[in-house]
C-alpha cells in the first residue's frame, strides 16, 4: 500500500510538467515523439491519452484546412474585390448591350435572307449569342478577336457535323464533339468558348437527322460574319478598337529604364497552370505603366 501511495504521489507531482510538455509538443507537431517516450510501463495510460490528444489536434488541423478550402471555393462566387466598379473606365454595360442587340439583329437579318435565298437550314443559332457577349462586352479579349470567333465557330461546326454522320450514339457523339472542338481550336490558335456550343448544336442535328452541309455556310458562317461586321463597325464608332491592338499607355514624360525583357514575361505566362485571358503585349504595357506610376510617386 505504501509503495502504491508513493507511486501515486510521484505521478501527482509529475502531472503538471507532463501536461505542459504535451501542450508544447502538440503545438510543435512532436506529440508522436512524446508518445513513444512515455508509451511503456506504468505510464501506458498517459501515452494513450497523449495519442488521443495527437489525433484530436490532427483532426482540428485538417478541419481548419477543409474550412479554409471551403471558404476559398465560396469566395469564387462573390464579386471581385479588386476595387473596380461595373461603371468604371473600360466597363461599358450600356454600350455592350446596345452593340449586342444590333449585332444579333444583323445576324438574324442575314440568316433570314439566306433561308429565303437558297434554303438555309436556320436563320440563327444559339452560340452566336455567346459570341456576341465576347465581341461587344470584352472586345479586347483574345477570345473575342475575329480569328478566334470565325475560326472557332466554323471549325467546331465542322467537327460536330462530321461526328453526327458516323452513326454512334448521342452519349458518345455529343461529349466527343465538344472535346474535339476544344482540341482543334487550341491547335489552330482560334480558341473561342462559344465554339463548344456550336459543336454541340451541329452534332445534335435537326429533327433526328444531321444538319445538311449548307449549315456551315448558313447559319454558321453567315451569322458569324454578320456579327463580326457589326462588331467592327459598332466598336470602332463608339471608342473601342476592334480588332484589338496593343494599347500603349502614356508615360507622362517620366524618363526611366525598365530592366526586364518582355520575353521573360511571356515565359512566366507560359509557366502558369491557368493562363490569364490577356495578351503578352497588353500585359507588358500594363507592367510598364505601373513602373511609370511608381516612379512618379518618388520624390
Amino acid at each position: 500500500m505504501r509503495a502504491k501511495a508513493r507511486s501515486f504521489d510521484k505521478a501527482r507531482r509529475f502531472a503538471p510538467w507532463l501536461c505542459t510538455g504535451i501542450i508544447v509538443r502538440v503545438f510543435q507537431g512532436q506529440t508522436s515523439h512524446a508518445v513513444g517516450k512515455f508509451g511503456a510501463g506504468r505510464y501506458r495510460p498517459v501515452a494513450r491519452g497523449m495519442a488521443l490528444i495527437q489525433i484530436a489536434a490532427q483532426g482540428w488541423d485538417r478541419g481548419a484546412m477543409a474550412r479554409q478550402r471551403g471558404m476559398n471555393w465560396m469566395a469564387a462566387f462573390s464579386p471581385s474585390r479588386a476595387g473596380r466598379s461595373w461603371l468604371a473606365r473600360g466597363q461599358h454595360p450600356l454600350r455592350s448591350s446596345i452593340g449586342a442587340w444590333l449585332g444579333m439583329g444583323t445576324s438574324l437579318a442575314l440568316g433570314t435572307w439566306a433561308m429565303g435565298a437558297f434554303g438555309a437550314s436556320a436563320a440563327l443559332v444559339a452560340p452566336i449569342g455567346a459570341s456576341a457577349v465576347l465581341v461587344f462586352a470584352v472586345p479586347a479579349s483574345p477570345l473575342a478577336q475575329p480569328r478566334a470567333v470565325l475560326g472557332g465557330n466554323l471549325v467546331s461546326a465542322l467537327i460536330g457535323m462530321l461526328l453526327a454522320r458516323v452513326g454512334l450514339g448521342p452519349w458518345l457523339v455529343l461529349p466527343l464533339a465538344v472535346g474535339l472542338a476544344i482540341l482543334a481550336m487550341h491547335a489552330l490558335r482560334c480558341l473561342h468558348p462559344p465554339g463548344g456550343a456550336m459543336a454541340l448544336v451541329a452534332a445534335m442535328g435537326t429533327h433526328g437527322a444531321p444538319w445538311p452541309w449548307t449549315f456551315l455556310l448558313s447559319p454558321a458562317a453567315s451569322n458569324t460574319l454578320a456579327l463580326l461586321a457589326a462588331g467592327w463597325l459598332f466598336n470602332n464608332c463608339t471608342g473601342s478598337r476592334y480588332p484589338h491592338h496593343n494599347e500603349t499607355l502614356p508615360e507622362h514624360g517620366v524618363p526611366m529604364a525598365i530592366d526586364y525583357d518582355p520575353a521573360d514575361l511571356a515565359a512566366v505566362l507560359d509557366e502558369l497552370e491557368d493562363r490569364p485571358d490577356i495578351s503578352t503585349e497588353d500585359l507588358d504595357s500594363i507592367v510598364r505603366a505601373v513602373f511609370v506610376r511608381h516612379a512618379m510617386r518618388k520624390p
